[in-house]
């Protein structure tokens, strides 16, 4: 089946011989270069996370400036923030609360969380 398309960890293919009519499907790479996936993380200390990425760099952030409106109020709570799972190739709490792994890998290298327009800025380039 020939690929039409690969962005963002999604393969787009098509499949025409094996159905009556043309099917796109759209599937996951496992592994896409480029693409960050966290593939663990660890509570250091208060809201400090150790985060362990699919190309092997590890790096610490303190979220606790990033922890700010509704969905992250219940994350305040450090026994509550320690309930941090990995899913969906990021970090993410009982209450759905998550943040773009992308976004946390930039924090990582950059020694920490940075201004939504800072951070914007760059994934702007």
């Amino acid at each position: 089946m020939p690929r039409i398309i690969e962005f963002y960890g999604i393969i787009i293919e098509m499949y025409w011989s094996d159905h009556h009519r043309r099917t796109f499907m759209p599937s996951t790479a496992s592994t896409v270069p480029g693409i960050n996936r966290i593939v663990s993380a660890r509570v250091a200390e208060g809201h400090r996370i150790e985060l362990t990425f699919t190309d092997g760099y590890t790096g610490q952030i303190d979220l606790s400036p990033a922890l700010w409106g509704p969905v992250f109020d219940a994350l305040k709570d450090a026994a509550y923030f320690c309930q941090v799972r990995v899913e969906d190739d990021t970090i993410r709490w009982p209450n759905d609360a998550d943040f773009c792994p992308d976004v946390l890998r930039y924090w990582c290298e950059a020694g920490g969380v940075r201004s939504s327009d800072e951070t914007d800025s760059h994934f702007a380039r």
